[in-house]
């Protein structure tokens, strides 16, 4: 089998109304945390919980859309279709994607939240839980917390951006 030609020559510009704004943004939000810890902290956490008091609705919406989505093409005739056509054939085999998948996301949990996460919901439980910080009603808390948050929900949301690309 005759392998594709892959080697193309792309003539990149750089769009200085798309690139500088964030760009800016992101150079004056280090400048602040490197030079007023305290000032940057408060902003941070006024902007994290007005996008949460404003938008989880939005979240909790598009993550069950997110999983409806992936169980109505699963189960529907498109979950037949061959992208690039009948004659196209994967690069990688299917084993090899799921370990990639798997590798990929395992190791972004445990790097940054097998262990602070669970001890912060078991220290921190959410309030409508009613339960004890450190107790054994919000180590169930913790763990049913991080099911839902690192099984079915995230890899329905990465699936449909897969679907959608």
């Amino acid at each position: 089998m005759e392998k594709p030609n892959i080697e193309k020559t792309v003539n990149l510009k750089l769009n200085k109304i798309v690139f500088f704004p964030p760009w800016l943004a992101l150079a004056a939000m280090v400048a602040v945390s490197l030079t007023n810890e305290e000032a940057f902290l408060a902003g941070l956490n006024a902007v994290t919980n007005w996008i949460l008091s404003n938008f989880t609705w939005a979240f909790n919406l598009t993550t069950v859309a997110c999983v409806a989505t992936v169980i109505i093409v699963y189960f529907s005739p498109l979950a037949k279709v061959r992208i690039g056509g009948r004659k196209a054939r994967p690069i990688m085999s299917y084993i090899n994607l799921v370990w990639i998948t798997l590798c990929t996301t395992i190791a972004a949990g445990i790097l940054f939240w097998a262990c602070a996460e669970p001890m912060y919901h078991l220290y921190e439980p959410a309030a409508f839980e009613g339960v004890e910080a450190g107790s054994a009603g919000a180590a169930v808390f913790a763990m049913k917390t991080m099911f839902l948050e690192w099984t079915w929900s995230p890899y329905a949301i990465y699936t449909t951006a897969t679907l959608i690309f």
